[in-house]
């Protein structure tokens, strides 16, 4: 059975590839789409680490936990027109963060904030990878 490019075959997850449409700059190209209640509370929570260019998009997600997390995290809170409405470097474990005007939560290796020059206010696109 052929998996669609844009499915991980593991758990039906959609790829993303996230860019800021002024610069035309990838902030990741292997995006994990995590829309179901299942996905969005499992999260990172089996990964080890991430790797530049992946990350997860949870949606909707006003809100974000780092418990049980094995690796710092830059998260980054979207509207629904896709901009940027919070930006929070590199998490630890064991802690909350929240934005009462997210409606996705875009969770990217620590230090991707500052090395893509993500700032407050700035859209983002998302297509299929």
């Amino acid at each position: 059975m052929n998996q669609s490019p844009t499915q991980n075959p593991a758990q039906g997850i959609k790829l993303l590839t996230i860019t800021d449409p002024a610069s035309g700059q990838v902030v990741g190209d292997r995006i994990r789409h995590c829309t179901t209640g299942r996905d969005r509370r499992v999260g990172l929570l089996k990964d080890t680490a991430l790797e530049a260019g992946t990350g997860i998009l949870l949606e909707p997600c006003e809100g974000v936990h780092t418990f049980g997390m094995k690796f710092p995290i830059d998260i980054v809170f979207l509207n629904r027109k896709r901009k940027i409405v919070a930006l929070h470097r590199s998490v630890p474990a064991r802690r909350l963060r929240l934005s009462l005007r997210a409606h996705a939560t875009l969770e990217l290796p620590a230090g991707s904030i500052d090395r893509l020059g993500l700032q407050a206010e700035q859209p983002l696109k998302i297509t299929p990878a």
